[in-house]
């Protein structure tokens, strides 16, 4: 019990000092690796679901202060609503690690990038993960939030996956190179946007000659 509760907790913190207004966006990389360690721990899918809504609201109130509502009431509503969302992805981590085990793994960067579009929708962005990383919109005009999102996580698993491997030292040369390719992913998207950018300043350039 202790023990989950320091893991969601420090879930919390590093998952809010990576979003605005605070921006400490390296945190985004692994602010998830914690939430992961309290989910393989847990069983029972209601369980589950409360501690993905505490770990939602450690969140949300560590945002507060880029929050402009009105009232206490339309705060603390909002808060407790964004806090549903990162219970509803708990649950199904751990449903989807019972029926599928390891595997599941592969289809969880999903589920977190899916509740992400739905909250989106319904006006609790504000803790949204892409938010610690929106130069990359501006970096490679065109890129969807979601895309970030979906980057981040897939880190974020890497991350955790690296940890949990550590005793296994065949499986680290894998992931430490996937996650030099994860990390190369900014740099090639400024590669390609650059010479589109070369090429506007050189039309430019010649229409005021």
């Amino acid at each position: 019990m202790k023990r989950n509760l320091i893991w969601s907790l420090l879930t919390g913190v590093l998952f809010g000092l990576a979003l605005p207004p605070w921006g400490l966006g390296l945190f985004a990389y692994w602010c998830l690796v914690p939430l992961w360690v309290l989910l393989e721990r847990t069983e029972d899918v209601s369980e589950a679901l409360a501690w993905g809504l505490l770990t939602g609201l450690f969140v949300s109130f560590g945002t507060v202060p880029a929050l402009g509502f009105a009232g206490l009431s339309d705060l603390l509503l909002s808060v407790v609503l964004s806090g549903l969302y990162f219970g509803l992805y708990a649950a199904a981590h751990v449903f989807l690690r019972r029926r599928l085990g390891a595997a599941a793994w592969a289809l969880l960067p999903l589920v977190w990038v899916g509740i992400e579009f739905l909250r989106t929708f319904s006006g609790l962005a504000w803790t949204n993960l892409a938010l610690t990383h929106m130069h990359m919109v501006t970096l490679a005009k065109g890129i969807p939030p979601l895309v970030v999102t979906l980057w981040l996580v897939l880190i974020n698993v890497v991350v955790y996956q690296i940890l949990m491997s550590i005793r296994h030292r065949a499986r680290l040369p894998y992931l430490l190179a996937a996650i030099l390719l994860l990390f190369l992913v900014p740099f090639c998207l400024n590669r390609c946007s650059t010479p589109k950018e070369r090429d506007l300043d050189d039309g430019l350039h010649v229409a005021r000659f």
